[in-house]
């Protein structure tokens, strides 16, 4: 079953991009919605960043996702038919980091 998926991305210089996509099989795997996210956004990508991905609660609350549980939890709380995340970038990646994640 395909999914639709608005995502709103927010760079360090609060410049936004703002993306709609369709996948199948996510599901709750962080893994997987994180490779699709850096397909739709190539700054992802390229690695240079760190970036946290949330999504905003019933109250209004904008709530980070750090695993699958997380994610799971989201998809149940949120009004389908379209998943909405925001994506925020937190700073360029210390060198150490770039060459760990290579």
């Amino acid at each position: 079953m395909s999914v639709s998926y608005k995502v709103i991305f927010i760079a360090e210089n609060q410049e936004s991009e703002l993306r709609r996509f369709t996948s199948e099989g996510i599901g709750n795997n962080l893994s997987y919605l994180n490779e699709k996210l850096s397909s739709v956004f190539p700054s992802l990508r390229t690695g240079l960043y760190n970036f946290t991905l949330q999504w905003t609660d019933d109250e209004g609350d904008a709530v980070t996702i750090t695993g699958d549980e997380d994610l799971a939890v989201a998809m149940t709380e949120m009004k389908g038919p379209v998943y909405k995340f925001l994506i925020k970038t937190t700073g360029k990646k210390k060198e150490e980091e770039k060459k760990s994640t290579l």
